[in-house]
């Protein structure tokens, strides 16, 4: 992960970090899937920008904004955001600070801020979608391990 990473620093901290963690948990199935799941079994479920890496990194715009963002081709070769681990690493940092971050600073640091940001339709239920508890209890998981309290959520 430093290899991606680098330097760049969360400047919330550890609760950024385990909001960070917690959603792509929840988003790689705890960090054991990098392809979107169902497109083994169910191809016409995916198109070729479909959901890759740790974040699950969906739709040619994101894909191409991510390869200027990272200095690597993944228009043209999209699977290296799952099988290139620093490749998959640096995608999500450019997720989350591009797209995460900037929600942070106008709306807080919170769980449900980042539910927001990173799946809003499937995850909000204002926005027609289920809570989704499971990604809930991960967030408060790794808050808890590194924080000793946790966000509710709400």
């Amino acid at each position: 992960m430093t290899a991606a990473f680098g330097t760049t620093p969360l400047p919330g901290g550890l609760n950024e970090l385990a909001i960070m963690m917690g959603n792509l948990a929840l988003e790689s199935i705890k960090f054991t899937a990098t392809h979107r799941w169902g497109c083994d079994w169910h191809p016409e479920w995916c198109d070729r920008y479909y959901g890759r890496g740790y974040i699950q990194l969906t739709g040619y715009d994101n894909y191409a904004r991510a390869a200027n963002a990272i200095g690597i081709d993944i228009v043209n070769d999209p699977d290296q955001v799952a099988n290139d681990p620093v490749v998959n690493w640096k995608t999500v940092l450019f997720y989350w600070t591009d797209r995460v971050q900037p929600l942070f600073w106008e709306r807080g640091l919170s769980l449900s801020t980042s539910v927001l940001a990173i799946d809003p339709d499937e995850n909000c239920a204002s926005r027609g979608g289920s809570t989704n508890w499971d990604r809930v209890a991960l967030i408060q998981c790794f808050q808890d391990g590194w924080l000793g309290y946790h966000d509710e959520g709400t």
